[in-house]
């Protein structure tokens, strides 16, 4: 992955911008994220990953509209079972 800014969106949300453009090698990278915190999980405890993916594919293009389509990617996510990965082109 080329360089990765990370902020907290909300509560218990966050969103990763990278220079990254290709969607295959952003999922990769976010699969390898959410294993590495499945590896982590106790009987007691369990830490899951629900992640929605955007890539920008043209210039000019409004951050609420890449938040918004992210956003609906993490929400399929979270209403298809939790602790996946879904880039916004699946939908």
């Amino acid at each position: 992955m080329n360089r990765i800014l990370a902020a907290r969106y909300g509560g218990e949300e966050f969103v990763l911008f990278t220079t990254e453009s290709d969607p295959k090698q952003a999922i990769r990278f976010t699969e390898q994220v959410r294993k590495k915190i499945d590896q982590y999980n106790t009987l007691h405890e369990k830490v899951t990953l629900s992640a929605g993916i955007t890539t920008i594919s043209k210039p000019n293009v409004l951050l609420d509209d890449v938040i918004e389509q992210a956003d609906k990617a993490l929400y399929h996510s979270k209403n298809t079972g939790r602790n996946k990965v879904t880039h916004y082109r699946e939908l």
